[in-house]
């Protein structure tokens, strides 16, 4: 054990080298552990190529709501009088603290805004990139039927909830494939789009 990772297999990876490691500070989650010959593999390679099964519970992010701007029905000519009349250069002195120079400036521009710009609260969103529109609202269809077969159970309703609730999952499957079908035709001319995925 080497700055407690601890390394899962010891299969030659090409000839008799050890080139290629699972190594992990929770052996535990790392499960069937095998290793196919790279003919197999599919892929371009003459190193062995290892698989396992990695099993770890991750815990949705918390949805967290968010006062913001509604800029569409902001009225900007009444900001544009309102920071005419404001004397902002008047807030920065040159004797003054720059940090407390700034912090009266943006105070005084933020309250022109709060007065001619109206907010509103949008949701948190925690759902996958591959979830669309069209299934959000088939998964809004679903819950509807949920809660009517709750409320009031029968055959009708439940064939209903089953069939909705096999489209979404349809759906969320085939977007899924198609949203990583196209990420690795974008890969290779933006690499970076992996990080964003992975984040």
């Amino acid at each position: 054990m080497i700055t407690f990772l601890t390394p899962l297999h010891t299969c030659q990876t090409r000839g008799n080298n050890i080139l290629n490691l699972v190594i992990a500070s929770v052996p535990d989650d790392v499960k069937h552990i095998s290793v196919s010959d790279p003919s197999q593999s599919g892929i371009i390679t003459d190193h062995s190529v290892i698989s396992f099964n990695y099993k770890k519970v991750v815990k949705a992010t918390l949805v967290c709501n968010r006062i913001v701007y509604d800029y569409r029905r902001g009225d900007f000519h009444g900001l544009r009088s309102a920071l005419q009349a404001t004397n902002l250069s008047g807030l920065v002195e040159s004797d003054t603290d720059i940090n407390i120079n700034w912090l009266q400036w943006k105070d005084a521009f933020m309250a022109g805004v709060s007065d001619f710009i109206p907010t509103k609260k949008i949701k948190g969103k925690n759902s996958p990139p591959w979830i669309n529109a069209e299934i959000i609202h088939r998964i809004k269809k679903k819950e509807a039927a949920l809660r009517k077969l709750r409320s009031s159970p029968s055959s009708h309703h439940r064939a209903k909830f089953n069939e909705l609730r096999t489209v979404v999952k349809q759906m969320v499957k085939q977007s899924r494939a198609n949203f990583y079908d196209k990420l690795d035709s974008d890969l290779r001319h933006n690499p970076k789009r992996f990080w964003s995925v992975f984040k």
